[in-house]
Formats: C-alpha cells, structure tokens, sequence
C-alpha cells in the first residue's frame, strides 16, 4: 500500500541553518549527507503558480550516486500530503534510458536542480536542511504515513518546528521560494531540443558519488 508523505517547508538564513545542524546532531540522530541531482518534470513558464492544480509531480534524481524515478501523486503546495512511489535506476545509462523514455510519453520539460541535504531524525520527524548552492538555504519536514495518520501528522510536524523557532510557509510562498530556485541560469531543460550528448557530460559526475 502506497504511503503519503506528510511534507512542510520554510526558508533558513545561512545562521540557523548552522544552529538546526547542532541541535539536532545534539538532540535527535544525524542520519546522513545526500548531494542531489534532480528532474523535475515542469511545464510553468515564469512561475510555479501556473501548475498548482498540476497533480502529477514526476522526477528523476540522482542520490550519492544512486539513481531514481520518483512519481507522487496529489495536490502540492507549502504543505502536501501525497501519494509517493519510487523505482531505483540501478546505472547511469539506465537512467537516460528512463530519461528517453518519459521524453516519449510527453515529459520532455524539466527543472533541473542540484542540492545538498542534510538529513536528521529528531522527534519523530525526518528534517532535512537543504543547501542550494549560488542560491541559498530552506528547510523540509516530513512524515511518512497511512492515510488515516495525516492530520495527526501534520499538527505534529507545526508544533515541532514552531518549537524549534522556524516558520512555515504558506502554497504562496512555497511558489515564491520554487520561483527564486527556478530563476538560476541553466535551470530549466526541453529534453526535445537540448543536446542529450551535453546533458550526459554535464551531468556524468553525480553518478560518481557515493556517499
């Protein structure tokens, strides 16, 4: 049975996110450290307000080196709760293949973005502390649940991280933070017109990462 991913979110100034790494390595369980390539499947041309009643969110990333095709369902804003399903991608020239394979089917306009994570167990909660770099710093929350779980979940994760001294942020200002991310130069890919050559190239170095 599919899990819902109990998801919020906020933005972080270069300080707390040094304060949130201490306390939770303090207080809770460091868990782990994921460079991050990601495609996001995305057909806005100026602002993520123009998909917000879009329910398919189809990405494919690539962690420490492992890839992924990841799908969740459901509406998405500064706090979602949806449907989530992942398949590995067990190389990298599986993963164009994957790649190629959605480009057929449609999705051939993607987001492109690179992150560090920084990723933590403290009260229950997985907190990951997201790094972006050139660009800046934001925070997620998340819960993984049944569906007869996601009230509770959520009250949970806005008393947690008022506790902790951050704010949440609300469907406007999670496209306003997308919209800042989206801006950079190079961020957005059309897989019918980019030159996939350049694209492997560019990209080769995350597949060597391991951890």
């Amino acid at each position: 049975m599919a899990k819902f991913e109990i998801e919020q979110r906020g933005k972080l100034s270069k300080e707390k996110f040094h304060e949130l790494d201490k306390l939770f390595r303090e207080h809770g369980k460091f868990v782990d450290v994921k460079k991050r390539l990601s495609l996001i499947w995305c057909t806005s041309v100026k602002s993520a307000a123009e998909v917000k009643d879009e329910t398919i969110d189809l990405r494919l990333r690539v962690t420490n080196g492992e890839g992924e095709v990841v799908l969740k369902h459901g509406k998405w804003s500064g706090s979602d709760s949806r449907k989530e399903f992942s398949f590995p991608v067990k190389d990298a020239d599986n993963f164009w293949d994957y790649l190629e394979f959605v480009r057929i089917l449609g999705y051939h306009k993607f987001l492109v973005t690179d992150t560090i994570k920084n990723d933590y167990h403290y009260k229950g909660i997985e907190f990951s502390l997201v790094e972006i770099p050139k660009w800046g710093y934001y925070f997620e929350a998340e819960i993984l649940v049944d569906e007869d779980g996601i009230a509770a979940a959520n009250k949970k994760i806005e008393e947690t991280v008022h506790s902790v001294g951050l704010e949440l942020i609300d469907e406007t200002g999670y496209h306003e933070l997308l919209d800042s991310i989206n801006a950079r130069p190079g961020s957005r890919i059309d897989l019918d017109t980019v030159d996939m050559d350049d694209l492997k190239s560019k990209f080769a170095v995350y597949f060597n990462h391991k951890g």
